[in-house]
């Protein structure tokens, strides 16, 4: 139950941050965008494109978990290697050059071959896991209290859910057992 509203809860705030998202003003495209050489060396040096192919195997072994049993595992492993086949680098780079001029990208690239921008890099893994596991326990945290703030509320509509769905299950009409009767 928890997990369910942690990730309605996950979903409304990505909403909530994408419409807000929406109505600030897009930056204009350079005039000299980032070349796609450029973009080719941020790929290798931050290992973006290998962080996005991860996060979406963890999507599939995710939805593998939940999903009903009865889904072949060749299913799951077409899903992967479809997934895989993908061209994330040539899908990423016109986003990149509507954003980043030759200038900034150069910037960029300076900054992540520094000591500052490798430590950068080095410890964006062990920060993002460590955001994951407190946003989770946040998510949790606050699941469950609202969960206990609307209980009654939640205990009554699925009581009338169930009750729907089987009505010939509830005790208005059900026969009362009748006890066994002894022998002499």
């Amino acid at each position: 139950m928890t997990t369910k509203l942690l990730l309605a809860c996950t979903l409304l705030c990505a909403t909530l941050h994408a419409q807000t998202q929406q109505t600030q003003p897009a930056p204009t495209t350079p005039a000299h965008p980032a070349t796609v050489e450029q973009i080719h060396q941020y790929y290798a040096i931050t290992h973006s494109i290998e962080t996005a192919h991860k996060v979406m195997d963890q999507m599939v072994t995710a939805m593998q978990s939940t999903a009903p049993s009865y889904l072949p595992q060749n299913f799951w492993d077409d899903l992967r290697q479809s997934i895989n086949a993908v061209d994330l680098e040539g899908a990423f780079i016109p986003a990149y050059q509507k954003y980043f001029s030759e200038e900034d990208m150069n910037a960029v690239l300076g900054f992540y071959k520094s000591p500052a921008g490798q430590h950068m890099l080095e410890a964006q893994p062990l920060i993002s896991s460590y955001a994951q596991q407190e946003l989770r326990e946040i998510g949790q945290k606050i699941g469950q209290e609202v969960y206990l703030r609307h209980k009654d509320e939640i205990e009554a509509a699925r009581n009338k859910y169930e009750e729907s769905q089987h009505p010939e299950a509830t005790p208005d009409t059900t026969p009362a057992p009748t006890p066994p009767t002894q022998k002499q």
